[in-house]
């Protein structure tokens, strides 16, 4: 909430604003392979994914093909209902989340 600063438009990045007690909620430390990187802090894939379900700004086809991706490469169901309880998302009772 107090950052300050421009982003670029052309690439339709918009600011996220997470709720205080979520902020430090499923981030974890990646390390970049690449010669002179520094660590940076991300959110773990089902935090992603119930930040992009809460968002009133995505579409439903965006919201679905996003808990599809994430089934394919992650196997992690049980952090993904808790990720979405967190942040007050309700799924669809027609998208079956186990």
């Amino acid at each position: 909430p107090t950052w300050e600063g421009t982003l670029p438009t052309d690439l339709g990045i918009r600011p996220l604003s997470v709720p205080a007690p979520l902020r430090n909620y499923g981030v974890q430390t990646v390390y970049p392979t690449p010669p002179g990187t520094v660590p940076v802090q991300m959110y773990v894939p089902a935090v992603a994914l119930a930040q992009v379900w809460a968002d009133p700004e995505v579409t439903e086809e965006d919201k679905l093909d996003g808990l599809v991706m994430y089934r394919a490469f992650w196997d992690d169901e049980p952090r993904l209902q808790e990720a979405l309880e967190r942040y007050g998302v309700i799924v669809p009772s027609v998208v079956t989340l186990a």
